[in-house]
């Protein structure tokens, strides 16, 4: 596929948070589209909304990048990303693009994080929304971010954002928030995968991302003429998200997360050496196995044994070099929909759910601890790490993230225990 050109292709849809993961999945979905129905006006203008260093990486290359699958190469440049900002240098500008007609299309990938109130997305959104209510032009706004029921919940905090009746109202009518599932690993750019794409292409990438050939976009069908075409990109529409939600949160982001967090422990650095602790990953089977499986129900079509052991395909690929410490970070954000969640479905049906358990105490043991079982340093990135620690008991610890969770006393003892012990 040749790549396209950025000068060439139109801005269709602004992206709020035009980090790695956006660049390697909706933008690769877009131009895919674009480049099989020669429709260029799709293409993204993406914001970014910590610092101007990824927009200004991204401009210094007229906004082309590439996109490895092996850090040896070969590189594939993409090109539907048009332009890319800071929010920050002028926040009237988002206010502006979202009320703009040619935007028919707003994506987000702010992390979990972003979901908090007061969400600064949200806020972007409202501002944005209620200038395009006076010109009438419809929009559908997509949530990229690993939560359950993710538009509706953007959608009330935007709702909750827009504080005039007159703008709920025309919001309500005319923007859709369709929930979604997104899938892709995508590691943290580092001075090797600069280095081989550079080398690749002849020109020095500094934008440059190493990431899986999986790739999975799952949207609730809105009805025909509210979508570009993404599944001409590899998207699918489905009525049932919900179902591939759950799969993904509580398989895929579940092993991933325990697996970081033992193996973090453990001195493991990246997440493939971690597939090789044997210890470790048959607590973290026996855990999605005998405790989550049991409580899900598979799409349409599919086998959640076989997505189990893809999943397992997929973690140990030794060409992402994705870093523990990664993706243990911001652990309390996700720990109930991930882990506790899954708990408390077994609890309510009568079960101990020992594996999970077994995963959560090692959630708090990282929490709480400053060093790895090999006695280095361990420095996680968590907003809520310190109000943890401050914590008295196991059973306070899990209040503060899962207040039912730490309701069932055999299961906090079970975590109590395991904070304490490996797998």
């Amino acid at each position: 596929m040749n790549p396209l050109d950025p000068a060439e292709v139109r801005p269709g849809v602004l992206h709020l948070g035009i980090g790695g993961f956006a660049r390697a999945h909706q933008a690769v979905v877009l131009e895919r589209m674009m480049v099989a129905t020669g429709d260029l006006s799709w293409g993204m203008v993406g914001v970014s909304q910590r610092s101007p260093a990824a927009a200004e990486a991204l401009r210094r290359q007229s906004c082309r990048y590439s996109l490895m699958y092996d850090r040896s190469g070969p590189a594939t440049v993409v090109g539907s990303v048009h332009d890319a900002y800071f929010a920050g240098d002028d926040p009237h500008r988002v206010t502006r693009d979202v009320a703009a007609g040619s935007t028919r299309l707003v994506t987000v990938t702010v992390t979990e994080k972003g979901y908090r109130p007061p969400s600064v997305a949200a806020g972007q959104l409202a501002e944005g929304l209620r200038e395009r209510s006076r010109t009438g032009a419809p929009l559908t706004v997509l949530s990229c971010d690993n939560l359950p029921g993710n538009g509706v919940l953007l959608a009330g905090l935007v709702d909750e954002a827009l504080g005039d009746e007159a703008a709920r109202t025309w919001v309500r009518e005319n923007v859709r928030f369709p929930d979604t599932v997104v899938d892709r690993m995508v590691p943290r750019t580092t001075e090797d995968v600069c280095a081989a794409a550079s080398g690749s292409l002849g020109w020095r990438d500094e934008c440059a991302l190493v990431t899986e050939p999986f790739l999975e976009w799952v949207i609730a069908d809105p009805g025909p003429g509210v979508l570009p075409d993404l599944t001409l990109g590899g998207a699918v529409l489905s009525r049932e998200v919900a179902v591939y939600a759950e799969r993904k949160l509580r398989i895929l982001n579940a092993a991933h997360s325990a697996l970081c967090w033992w193996g973090v422990l453990a001195g493991h650095r990246y997440v493939a050496d971690v597939m090789a602790d044997e210890t470790i990953v048959g607590a973290v089977r026996s855990m999605l196995v005998d405790d989550v499986l049991p409580i899900l129900r598979a799409p349409e079509g599919t086998r959640l044994t076989d997505y189990l052991d893809s999943v397992f395909e997929r973690c140990a690929n030794p060409a992402l070099r994705h870093a523990t410490a990664q993706v243990c970070g911001d652990g309390s954000l996700k720990v109930g929909p991930r882990l506790l969640d899954s708990a408390v479905a077994n609890l309510r049906l009568g079960r101990m759910p020992h594996g999970l358990a077994a995963a959560v105490g090692a959630w708090l043991r990282c929490t709480t601890t400053s060093v790895d079982d090999t006695g280095r340093p361990l420095d996680l990135d968590d907003p809520m790490a310190a109000r943890i620690r401050a914590t008295r008991t196991t059973a306070d610890a899990l209040r503060t993230v899962h207040p039912e969770a730490a309701d069932h006393a055999d299961f906090v003892h079970a975590v109590a225990q395991a904070r304490h012990s490996s797998p």
